[in-house]
């Protein structure tokens, strides 16, 4: 009774805020700047990866390639170049901000991108086998209406805590994160959600009614203050929850399994094509 009680006082919504508003205080210096170069770099990012959707433009710079010269070719090697560069910086930064909001404190802002690079190419790999597992599970999503991807888009909810805790560049922090989740899924979905509406609502009564150049300040914001206190405010909801968690290998299996089975189904469709292709 005593710890079901305790359990209930962590996990309440006014706590959560507190503990949440009051470490948003405490490391606001630590994380600013950090988000402030984060904000820079997202700048270039996000304009190159404009150009790269517009399909009139990378056609063009497809044609001007192909043309062989090497003008063109080193001008298509050094934007493949700097996409990828701005997107290897953003990861940093981003692990970096994120060590600095629920890591140990560092003297100086320099020590928690040093801690970030020890851990980069880890996070990095995590990053792409998660992506590559929910990937194979997309012929399974059209058969289920997409219905089999609500629960991956809360399971690795606390993999990022879980991986600062123990830096491995596997998938075990998905699964512990899917194991914490056991017995209060649904209670984390509740505490999630409340947010995630809220800054929905205000994204588009800001885009409704706030013209001009100010218009473009939303994503600034919502980087400095929203992202933060929100990314807090999960943390503090994983600390509630947070026990000594043991998978052991074959934790998951069934999931990966069932990708690789999707990546033979989406094969044996697009062989067809691809042979058509190339015989046409």
């Amino acid at each position: 009774m005593n710890n079901t009680t305790e359990n209930s006082k962590k996990t309440s919504i006014n706590t959560l805020i507190n503990n949440t508003l009051s470490r948003f205080q405490d490391r606001f210096t630590h994380f600013l700047p950090i988000v402030l170069l984060e904000i820079l770099l997202g700048i270039p990012f996000t304009y190159i990866s404009f150009v790269s959707a517009d399909q009139k433009k990378m056609a063009m710079i497809a044609n001007l390639i192909s043309e062989g010269s090497v003008t063109t070719v080193i001008a298509g090697a050094s934007f493949i170049f700097v996409f990828f560069a701005l997107l290897y910086l953003l990861f940093w930064t981003g692990l970096a901000s994120l060590i600095a909001l629920v890591g140990e404190k560092e003297k100086d802002i320099f020590g928690y991108f040093i801690k970030a690079k020890s851990m980069l190419k880890n996070y990095i790999l995590m990053g792409i086998k998660s992506f590559l597992l929910v990937l194979g599970l997309l012929p399974f999503a059209f058969l289920t209406l997409f219905i089999i991807f609500l629960p991956w888009m809360v399971w690795p909810i606390f993999s990022s805590y879980i991986f600062l805790e123990n830096p491995q560049g596997n998938l075990n922090p998905i699964w512990k994160s899917k194991k914490v989740l056991e017995g209060n899924f649904w209670r984390v979905v509740g505490l999630t959600i409340i947010p995630g509406i809220v800054i929905f609502i205000a994204g588009i009564y800001w885009g409704l009614n706030v013209k001009g150049w100010m218009s473009f300040l939303w994503t600034p914001i919502t980087q400095l203050f929203y992202t933060p206190l929100y990314l807090l405010y999960i943390h503090e909801i994983y600390l509630s929850l947070k026990t000594d968690v043991e998978i052991d290998s074959s934790y998951g299996s069934g999931w990966k399994n069932l990708s690789i089975i999707g990546y033979c189904l989406m094969s044996l469709l697009l062989l067809p094509i691809i042979i058509l292709n190339f015989i046409g």
